[in-house]
């Protein structure tokens, strides 16, 4: 199980919610609030990021559908499907806002990060410990990825095909957050 606020992660986000994007539709409003921008309603380009998305939350388990291209205008590298116009020429007028977003949330999320490592993550593993204990044997070999995002409210949702996103508010509380991963660590064991 591996926790992590990843670049990558939040510039998607950031273009998901600026541009109206309906996939994760259950993953609330993100803040800092992000301010949406005149997109038509367009097919290609829900699907190019969700399919974008897949490749950007699990890059092991999800290959890009064709030649990648490097998206101008950002401090990291950010890659996208070249036939994936539509998502390319959003992420062009897009970049730099959502670059600047991206790394400032990241700055303020490293901070609590480094307030949690200090903690240690002993609650997670005890939780783990203690299905082996109920289970009465080693609880099977599982990947679990956590991605820390700035929600709205507390939560926790799933947004690839191992990988979770959980609030800040909620991995801040370890009590709530070792009981929203309980049913989760409970369907892997």
């Amino acid at each position: 199980m591996s926790e992590s606020t990843r670049y990558d992660v939040l510039f998607a986000l950031y273009i998901r919610e600026a541009c109206g994007i309906v996939k994760l539709d259950a993953l609330p409003p993100l803040h800092p609030e992000i301010p949406r921008i005149a997109v038509s309603a367009n097919a290609a380009l829900d699907t190019q990021w969700g399919r974008w998305w897949a490749t950007v939350i699990e890059p092991e388990l999800v290959a890009p559908s064709g030649p990648l291209v490097l998206v101008p205008g950002t401090t990291h590298t950010v890659t996208v499907p070249e036939t994936a116009r539509e998502l390319l020429e959003t992420l062009g007028r897009l970049a730099e806002p959502a670059t600047e977003w991206a790394k400032s949330v990241k700055t303020t999320m490293a901070h609590r990060e480094v307030a949690q490592a200090r903690r240690g993550g002993i609650e997670v593993v005890n939780l783990v410990n203690g299905f082996a204990n109920e289970l009465g044997r080693p609880v099977h070999p599982f990947s679990l990825d956590v991605e820390i995002v700035p929600a709205t409210r507390p939560g926790l949702w799933w947004i690839g095909q191992q990988t979770i996103a959980v609030s800040a508010d909620l991995r801040a509380d370890p009590t709530g957050y070792v009981t929203a991963l309980r049913p989760v660590v409970a369907g892997l064991a």
